[in-house]
């Protein structure tokens, strides 16, 4: 009320002229009501209100998935799991002036389109964590079914030697340690930023069976022969960038977020798959598997370059959502 008291008055100066040249007359002396205010309670806000806004504000904002990203970030402003989230809001419970104030500065980096991961500072992938963030690529659900057709190839293979080219932040060799115990995993990254993050999440994640190797890949037999021996690998993975120059992506959270190298590779994208081809049919032993994520429009010349490699059976498969969004090829047995 007082602020709607000079809000008033302010708007009646303006009307007359400037605020500096209006004399307002003093008001009477007002008894000063008696306020009683709990301390110790705290400010709150009902969940359901919170999150039905912030879903509002995400989906203005352009973000593709508003109301499971407002979802999550009521979650980690709670300190609960998404399940819990929706059971408090069920319940309508109320955030804390703590919760809402954490809940209002994540919603706000997301509505600026920083991505979830960045804001959460972690990704889930296939059935693991990884710790994500700035200078390292964002590993996207559809790579995960790439990593679900290696472990079925490798589901046979006693202790299996897997190399990871361009790990990132490690989410394919480390999906590969973390459920084949048995495995020897090899991920080779080239930017220091990247590999630092395949570290931590090695160390967090406790594979002890990741090896992580900071290298060029075209040069990488040269920087280590002794790993790299002809036929010493059961499977060789790779998420390069495959994006053509100048297909830059409409997604800030893409282009913003994303590390260049990590997306674009050379006029058609493919600069680096024509490396890594011919280097995975130099490592991996007969009837050995590579799996390379491309774009939906790569796959017949990714399936090209491997059969003129003399890799056999190559066939481009569908990601979650049946797009077809890699390619893989076994070595030949003779």
């Amino acid at each position: 009320m007082v602020a709607e008291f000079f809000a008033d008055r302010a708007g009646d100066a303006r009307a007359a002229g400037s605020v500096e040249s209006c004399r307002l007359a003093e008001p009477a002396p007002l008894a000063a009501p008696e306020v009683s205010v709990n301390l110790a309670k705290p400010v709150t806000l009902a969940a359901p209100a919170a999150l039905a806004a912030a879903e509002s504000e995400l989906r203005r904002a352009g973000v593709p998935s508003p109301a499971a990203d407002a979802l999550q970030l009521l979650a980690t402003a709670l300190g609960v799991s998404p399940g819990q989230a929706r059971v408090a809001v069920a319940l309508e419970r109320n955030l804390t002036l703590e919760q809402h104030q954490s809940f209002r500065a994540m919603l706000q980096r997301r509505c600026a389109r920083e991505p979830l991961q960045h804001i959460l500072g972690r990704a889930a992938f296939y059935n693991i964590e990884l710790e994500v963030g700035e200078g390292v690529f964002t590993p996207r659900p559809e790579t995960e079914q790439l990593l679900e057709c290696a472990l079925n190839a490798l589901a046979n293979v006693t202790a299996p030697r897997v190399l990871d080219l361009c790990t990132g932040s490690g989410a394919i060799g480390l999906g590969v340690a973390a459920n084949r115990a048995g495995a020897k995993v090899f991920g080779v990254e080239q930017d220091p930023c990247a590999a630092a993050y395949a570290r931590r999440n090695a160390e967090r994640l406790r594979c002890t069976n990741f090896s992580l190797i900071t290298a060029d890949i075209a040069e990488l037999t040269r920087t280590a022969p002794e790993l790299f021996a002809p036929g010493s690998f059961d499977a060789v993975l790779s998420n390069p960038p495959y994006i053509p120059q100048r297909d830059i992506p409409a997604d800030p959270e893409v282009t913003e977020y994303d590390p260049p190298a990590a997306l674009y590779s050379g006029a058609d994208g493919l600069d680096l798959i024509r490396v890594i081809v011919p280097l995975a049919a130099q490592l991996v032993r007969a009837g050995g598997l590579v799996a390379i994520e491309h774009t939906e429009q790569q796959g017949a010349q990714v399936c090209e370059l491997l059969r003129q490699s003399g890799f056999e059976r190559a066939a481009t498969m569908p990601d979650l959502a049946g797009r077809a969004r890699f390619s893989v090829a076994f070595s030949s047995q003779a």
